[in-house]
């Protein structure tokens, strides 16, 4: 059975990306695929403080939470990460997962490691304003993110505007393409 893990990088108890990333993956369970939601929000990890050890070692000097997220990215079959931009760029949760993603920039540039078996990766937004290219600060980092772990960036999902926590759950439209997104993943 294929394995999707869904990343919910909103700190908020009714974040409108995290009910969009529940839809998709309620789809792809539908579909056949055994699915796992992990909140960042819940998780107890340190920022990167950009001491560099990861290009030496291959590790990051934290152990973590995260150590084991990616751990377990490296094992499943797809990955769909969903976030909320907050100020114009990608939330602070999101963006600290991100950054301690350096360590696979030191695996590939650093210490020239093999490459991971290629995962499909996803995307989902959601974004109050309706400013043009407000989503580029948030699909900017998790390209790069899932190009340091070898994840295809295969679909997104992003969505504007919608602000007020739970406004998603009026938008049927929006809640069907996520689930249809989750249908059609892997």
């Amino acid at each position: 059975m294929k394995k999707i893990i869904g990343i919910a990088c909103s700190p908020r108890p009714k974040s409108n990306s995290t009910t969009l990333l529940k839809e998709a993956l309620r789809g792809a369970n539908a579909a056949g695929a055994e699915t796992e939601l992990i909140l960042l929000r819940k998780m107890d990890f340190s920022l990167c403080v950009g001491c560099d050890r990861c290009s030496e070692t291959g590790k990051c000097i934290f152990n973590d939470d995260l150590v084991e997220l990616f751990k377990k990215m490296e094992e499943v079959d797809g990955i769909i990460t969903a976030a909320p931009v907050f100020g114009m760029g990608l939330n602070a949760l999101g963006k600290a997962f991100v950054d301690r993603s350096q360590v696979y920039w030191a695996h590939k540039f650093a210490l020239n490691k093999k490459p991971l078996p290629t995962r499909k990766g996803g995307v989902i937004g959601c974004a109050g304003t309706t400013f043009s290219r407000v989503f580029d600060c948030l699909t900017k980092p998790i390209k790069y993110l899932y190009k340091m772990m070898d994840i295809s960036y295969d679909t997104e999902l992003l969505h504007n505007p919608v602000d007020k926590p739970g406004a998603i759950k009026d938008k049927p439209d929006i809640l069907k393409e996520a689930y249809q997104l989750g249908q059609n993943f892997l």
